[in-house]
């Protein structure tokens, strides 16, 4: 009778103790639910001294011709999408806020854009930084590139680099400036709207940068790198080869010698350390691409494979260097998101 007295009071004690978890659990989840969310504003604000962000007008006509350029891309290279043969719905372009903003990054003052959902404050997006191409003011960043990307559901980031745009500081191609996308990081993580998501985009440099950051950054969820440059030594030579003396000198001066600066060259060079890449990682390029030799994306692609790592190649026969991008971005960004 005894035994049978204990055996009830530990049962009634259990089922005591679950209840009070379960309450504890759910009164965990009301406080989060209640904890105030801070803006992009508002955190950046707090993040550093210093730092500057901008409303700025978000050009909605020029979003939905970006829109009908990118689907009229995509239904002409239809055969080679993977994903996404439906388009994706997108934000309405009029639902998008955009900002410009300053920030620290080192001793330089960097320029760059913000944009988001306009209701981010009350659904949970992720964030998504993109690494522009081109050097110095070529390339430069638009905000509308921002600006169209955050109609896929994601809170957007982009740096000019230092050099570029109105940053101060000298663009190094992939050396000092890739600061300038850590500090991007940084703040990304520092945001308390988001769905805790972060995801890279990097096209031509802005590729050889997501290579880079990978190396040396592990905050990343995943990553999509598009005709980078993955082996600058070997770069510098094919340019040389085919007389193009403008791509040659820009490298040099930004760089330096490919043979007394050897050691720059390869810091910038992910074929040379692809065991230090452990973020999934998307490599795409077209197969026709003038600028870059698609072979850099398929060496790399090689290198990580065979060390086992979480890496997928896609080369697009007939592909050029600018269309390609935005031929595939239902793609990309539907990767992305799986992780």
């Amino acid at each position: 009778m005894k035994r049978k007295c204990n055996c009830r009071l530990w049962q009634v004690i259990s089922i005591i103790a679950i209840i009070i978890i379960a309450v504890c659990i759910g009164l965990i989840w009301i406080i989060r639910l209640n904890e105030k969310k801070h803006s992009l504003d508002e955190t950046m604000q707090a993040w550093e001294s210093g730092i500057r962000m901008d409303r700025i007008d978000t050009d909605t006509d020029y979003l939905e011709e970006l829109e009908s350029y990118s689907r009229g891309l995509k239904k002409e290279y239809m055969d080679y999408v993977e994903y996404q043969k439906e388009d994706s719905v997108l934000l309405p372009a009029d639902q998008i806020l955009s900002y410009r903003i300053n920030y620290k990054s080192g001793n330089e003052t960097i320029d760059g854009y913000v944009a988001a959902p306009k209701d981010y404050m009350v659904k949970s997006y992720p964030v998504l930084i993109f690494n522009r191409g081109g050097n110095r003011d070529y390339g430069e960043l638009d905000p509308t590139t921002i600006e169209f990307f955050a109609r896929y559901g994601f809170i957007t980031m982009g740096t000019q680099y230092r050099g570029g745009g109105e940053s101060s500081g000298e663009d190094e191609f992939g050396g000092a400036d890739v600061m300038d996308v850590i500090k991007l990081i940084d703040y990304a993580k520092k945001l308390d709207c988001t769905n805790g998501k972060l995801y890279l985009f990097g096209w031509s440099r802005g590729a050889m940068e997501t290579y880079i950051v990978l190396s040396c950054d592990k905050r990343i969820d995943a990553a999509v790198a598009g005709a980078g440059i993955t082996d600058l030594k070997k770069y510098y030579v094919e340019m040389n080869q085919i007389g193009n003396t403008e791509m040659t000198g820009i490298l040099r001066e930004l760089v330096g010698n490919p043979k007394s600066d050897s050691e720059e060259y390869e810091k910038r060079s992910a074929i040379k350390w692809p065991d230090k890449i452990d973020t999934p990682l998307y490599i795409v390029q077209g197969m026709a691409d003038e600028r870059v030799a698609y072979h850099h994306s398929e060496d790399l692609y090689e290198a990580m494979d065979l060390l086992g790592k979480d890496v997928k190649l896609t080369l697009y026969p007939g592909m050029n260097h600018l269309d390609t991008p935005w031929t595939f971005l239902d793609d990309y960004f539907y990767w992305l998101k799986q992780y």
